[in-house]
């Protein structure tokens, strides 16, 4: 079994019964494949959502109807926003307050200067009562020693301002950001590819937080479940081989859907020592629907 042949798969109408499948043995003889066939097997869902409401308000806008088709990442609804848009310019005028007073070293440059100042006052009363003794008192100079630390002292502080500041402005940038994302959560968005099937909230009504607008179901492809024999069959005997889904459809037709099996359980059911298999099967008309029973035949060869 290739690659390519597992992927491509599609759905058709059967106007009578499909031919066996066989192979040619030494003696130019056909001979069957050997295939297993489960006459029961139940198709089901692989992916379901009920998209709910992200933030609390009014319902403005519903753009899908029951039956259209979405993908995932499409708009279905959106909520009233002006106030979280009220938000958002708040949060980018606060934030760029913060840049701009994170990006300023004016307190700095000051108190850079003014230490140079004290400094060379300090070293001028030094340098005279060194020359002349008596000139300048020792109250003196301690008090020059005391301005020159302090302005040291200063630089250190407008450093940390700035510092705190340049935190202070990050904090502003991420607020902007959750506003915006707040804005952006007043939108419903399918998280699915699939088909619209209830509509639960019309325009105009109140939405809380977690309370679903929509609900998709996905129909291609989809599920079919069936058991077997633990004794006979594990992942290695099933994992991968194709598979063909019979079942009935609208105006007395039949379908034949085609798949590979994707998942065998590791559990054995205690009481009649069976597993269960899944296998996924193409259907890109949607002419499957969920629910639908089968004949499922399954080719066990690796050829």
């Amino acid at each position: 079994m290739t690659t390519n042949a597992a992927i491509l798969f599609a759905a058709v109408l059967l106007t009578g019964p499909s031919p066996q499948s066989a192979d040619s043995d030494s003696t130019g003889e056909a001979t069957p494949r050997p295939t297993l066939v489960i006459e029961e097997a139940h198709v089901t869902l692989i992916g379901e959502a009920s998209v709910p409401a992200r933030e609390s308000g009014v319902l403005i806008e519903v753009n899908v109807r029951e039956g259209d088709q979405v993908k995932a990442g499409d708009a279905l609804g959106r909520i009233d926003e002006q106030l979280a848009g009220l938000d958002v310019e708040y949060a980018e005028i606060d934030a760029e307050m913060a840049k701009y007073k994170s990006e300023s070293d004016v307190d700095i440059r000051f108190n850079q200067t003014a230490a140079r100042v004290a400094k060379a006052e300090l070293d001028r009363a030094v340098a005279s009562a060194k020359e002349y003794e008596k000139s300048v008192s020792k109250t003196e100079l301690d008090r020059k020693q005391l301005v020159y630390d302090q302005s040291k002292l200063a630089i250190e502080q407008a450093e940390r301002d700035q510092k705190v500041s340049q935190l202070g402005a990050r904090l502003k940038q991420q607020q902007r950001r959750s506003a915006t994302m707040k804005v952006a959560r007043c939108e419903l968005r399918s998280p699915i590819d699939g088909v619209v099937v209830e509509i639960l909230h019309n325009k105009g009504e109140w939405l809380d937080p977690g309370e679903p607008l929509v609900r998709i179901l996905t129909l291609n492809p989809l599920r079919v479940e069936f058991f077997v024999a633990a004794s006979r069959y594990g992942q290695a005997e099933l994992i991968g081989h194709q598979v063909e889904l019979e079942t009935q459809l609208p105006g007395d037709k039949k379908g034949l859907f085609a798949g590979e099996i994707v998942f065998v359980s590791p559990e054995i059911q205690p009481v009649n020592g069976q597993i269960r298999v899944y296998a996924e099967v193409q259907n890109p008309e949607y002419l499957l629907r969920p629910g639908a029973r089968g004949k499922l035949t399954i080719q066990l060869d690796n050829e």
